[in-house]
């Protein structure tokens, strides 16, 4: 049980020296289940809403294992969303394992960016675990591409990079099926990095889109020529296409 592994956890700390007695080792027992029973009462009544914020020794206390100074302002708060008559030793060790998995992800993917693609290239499951939404099968290498080829890529900027990748491939591939699959939006475009593409010229920038080669529109610069050409005064497509 939890108790149990709690128990062992803590006991596998300690010298033989301080547990070559019983009388030692069951005093030590009871100290280990008093200290963890007043670590998870803190707990409680931080999510209460007590200042008293946990601190490291508090989750290990409780048996919580592989959690780091690095990571535990982001467990507390992730604490504090859950319920406190509900809250369990197995619940907050998941959120510590998941959190784990998330930081090992990311500096997989930073890692890679930074050793210009010498480092293991992330995979799919690798965007799934850093959180980074809209990757799939058909954008994974060509978000790999840029990320090797981008500079001061951190945690933060994942997703915008990923979104940039997601959206040209969106509007390139309309390009390629003559506007046969999913239109693009201004917001895609904004995602891509064009700027100047609004409601007003969105209609008539996807019609020259599609009526383009893909090679025509594969990069941002590319796109941005058009947009100019389709402002009013310029207008020489027919948008009755």
């Amino acid at each position: 049980n939890d108790n149990l592994t709690m128990i062992n956890i803590q006991l596998s700390k300690l010298n033989s020296s301080d547990l070559n007695t019983i009388e030692k080792i069951k005093s030590i027992i009871v100290t280990i289940i008093n200290k963890a029973s007043d670590a998870m009462d803190k707990i409680i009544k931080y999510i209460d809403g007590d200042s008293n914020t946990p601190i490291l020794q508090d989750y290990e206390d409780i048996g919580i294992v592989d959690i780091t100074d690095n990571i535990l302002d982001t467990i507390n708060s992730q604490v504090l969303a859950l319920s406190n008559n509900k809250i369990t030793k197995i619940m907050i060790q998941e959120l510590v394992n998941q959190e784990n998995i998330k930081n090992k992800a990311i500096d997989k993917i930073i890692n890679y960016s930074s050793t210009d693609g010498s480092s293991d290239e992330p995979s799919l499951q690798d965007y799934i675990d850093a959180n980074i939404t809209g990757v799939d099968e058909n954008i994974l290498n060509l978000l790999n591409i840029q990320l090797k080829n981008s500079t001061d890529i951190d945690e933060n900027n994942i997703q915008e990079l990923a979104n940039k990748v997601i959206a040209m491939y969106k509007i390139t591939t309309y390009a390629k099926s003559n506007g046969s699959s999913e239109e693009p939006t201004v917001q895609d475009y904004m995602n891509a990095g064009v700027t100047g593409v609004a409601d007003e010229n969105i209609v008539r920038l996807n019609i020259a889109l599609k009526n383009s080669g893909e090679t025509d529109v594969d990069t941002v610069e590319k796109i941005q020529v058009i947009v100019p050409l389709l402002l009013p005064a310029n207008i020489t497509i027919n948008t009755q296409n």
